[in-house]
């Protein structure tokens, strides 16, 4: 038997490569990663990008917003309703001219300084918001500090209704809106200063010395002899503990004719007081100086435009106690702006002084903050917004030359810097009195334009104006030219009405100006009649730009406001 035998051989399979790249593929893979990387790290900047700059716009959106409802309502609530200066008057002629009087209370201030720079506008006037105040339930009233002396309530403290709280409430207030300029490369901040003007809750109290000089103000004056009388300290100043509007008392409180009601002293001022540049938050308010009433809104030539609460909170500012030298007086030197920071020197915020820090800021990182002012072209301006005394300015042009109008900046003297330079509007008072005109206690105000201009000839914006001594038929009675129409700039000017117009009037009777004066309601002097006119042309629109920047996106933002000043 065969027997046969397998034997398997064992066949060798194909040895397989080992898995991995190679170096070319690592290179390419690694280069592609990166490419890719660096494409999302674009996507995402760009992306990151697009939110911080809708971030920023969306910040800017809200300041603009909170800048605008401040201001805007600031303006609607101001006291002086009808925006054209007090004409001055004579005495002896006072009599009321309708029965606006009312609407005319406070100032409404604008300065210009140089019109090609949008940095060193101020613009200040005063506000009253007419909800009822003096309750502690009231949210719509000024607010502000005011430190408790003695347990009276003829006292700031109270005048919120609440003694001891340290706070006070007023209807109205004195406010100022001004730039700082910023250090070199960085932007600026606007201010919003307020100043109350004191409305006690105890309507039976006296709220300041009266000019007849028979009431006490036991806080604040310096012969009264009361132990609760308020003195500045080596911690404390006036405007560290009180927000009121208020001067030092002098000889002229309101024209020169009043004695002084002390020797020294302070004064919380009332609307009427602010009628005059002297009694005002920033201005000069020694009567009779070279100075008197005018602001002081530079330092060694660099704008600062009013001190912050920061600067008056510091015990080096004894103002108002300390009156000289007065911070407020142009001549007063060894203040300078710090460079650095731009704070005033010596008045910069440590660890004990100038503790009011940022608490009267608006908003931070203002390029520019301009006001503007409407030259009316129904009235012969541009109809357009022009700066005070700036190029193409009609109405309101520094050169009172321009158009053969003479009406423009009637007083050169009036302002924070020399006459070229003083470009301020003003409504002024009917008794103000400055030492460019020491016997005469009308003075005219820098800015009061007219409607009307004398002479017979109308132009193409003016009627006629009759004074005594023109041709016949155009002849206004000599007494009534000195008291009233001769004035530059008085209210009232008469033009001939009814069926005595066009005839010779020179025998002239005298309108009997002691009668009401009712604009548009003829005067008959028994020979001829008469109708008084409106002679001011008012500020009807006031234009406000504030440009700022939003630090983290650097997106540039620009609110305008267009603000009617109609009663």
């Amino acid at each position: 038997m065969i027997t046969f035998t397998y034997l398997h051989r064992r066949t060798a399979c194909p040895r397989r490569p080992s898995a991995g790249f190679t170096l070319v593929e690592m290179l390419v893979s690694v280069a592609l990663v990166l490419l890719m990387m660096s494409l999302f790290a674009q996507v995402f900047q760009i992306a990151a990008g697009t939110v911080s700059t809708q971030r920023g716009i969306m910040e800017n959106d809200q300041r603009a917003r909170s800048v605008q409802t401040v201001i805007t309502k600031d303006l609607s609530n101001r006291t002086f309703r009808y925006v054209w200066p007090w004409a001055p008057r004579f005495a002896g002629n006072l009599t009321p001219v309708n029965s606006e009087e009312s609407d005319m209370l406070g100032y409404f201030y604008i300065s210009e300084n140089d019109p090609f720079d949008d940095t060193d506008d101020v613009l200040q006037f005063t506000g009253k918001i007419t909800t009822t105040v003096n309750s502690l339930a009231d949210t719509d009233s000024y607010t502000g500090r005011a430190l408790q002396v003695g347990n009276s309530q003829n006292q700031p403290d109270y005048d919120d209704g609440d003694l001891g709280n340290l706070a006070a409430l007023s209807s109205t207030a004195e406010i100022s809106l001004f730039m700082r300029r910023g250090t070199t490369g960085r932007p600026g901040a606007l201010y919003r200063r307020v100043m109350l003007v004191r409305q006690p809750a105890d309507s039976t109290a006296e709220i300041e010395p009266h000019e007849d000089g028979n009431t006490t103000n036991t806080l604040f004056d310096s012969t009264s002899g009361a132990t609760t009388r308020y003195t500045p300290s080596a911690t404390s100043t006036f405007w560290k503990d009180f927000d009121f509007s208020a001067r030092p008392i002098s000889a002229r409180t309101f024209n020169q004719t009043m004695p002084p009601p002390f020797i020294d002293g302070v004064r919380f001022n009332t609307l009427t007081d602010l009628q005059l540049p002297t009694s005002r938050f920033g201005f000069e308010f020694a009567d009779g100086t070279v100075n008197a009433g005018k602001p002081r809104e530079f330092l060694s030539s660099v704008f600062f435009g009013r001190y912050t609460m920061e600067e008056t909170s510091n015990v080096a500012f004894q103002y108002p106690f300390v009156a000289t030298p007065s911070p407020m007086n142009q001549a007063t030197a060894g203040l300078t702006v710090n460079a650095t920071t731009g704070v005033v020197d010596p008045l910069q915020h440590n660890s004990t002084n100038g503790s009011r820090r940022g608490e009267d800021l608006l908003l931070a990182n203002v390029v520019s903050f301009d006001v503007k002012v409407w030259d009316d072209f129904a009235n012969g301006g541009l109809g357009a917004f022009v700066d005070i005394g700036g190029p193409g300015s009609v109405l309101y042009s520094a050169n009172p030359a321009v158009s053969g109008n003479v009406d423009r900046r009637l007083n050169v003297n009036f302002g924070p810097g020399a006459a070229n330079d003083n470009n301020v509007f003003d409504t002024w008072g009917p008794l103000v009195w400055l030492a460019s005109v020491p016997t005469d206690p009308a003075e005219n105000p820098p800015f009061l334009p007219r409607r009307y201009v004398a002479g017979a000839t109308a132009s193409a914006f003016e009627l006629p104006r009759f004074t005594a001594g023109t041709t016949a038929g155009a002849v206004l009675p000599a007494e009534v030219s000195p008291g009233l129409s001769s004035i530059p700039g008085d209210p009232v000017f008469f033009v001939r009405s009814g069926s005595s117009a066009g005839t010779n009037n020179a025998a002239g009777a005298s309108i009997p100006i002691t009668a009401p004066i009712v604009y548009g309601t003829p005067i008959n002097d028994g020979v001829v009649e008469w109708t008084p006119v409106d002679n001011r042309r008012p500020l009807r629109l006031i234009q406000i730009t504030v440009r700022f920047l939003d630090p983290t996106s650097q997106q540039l933002r620009t609110v305008t406001m267009q603000c009617d000043l109609t009663p």
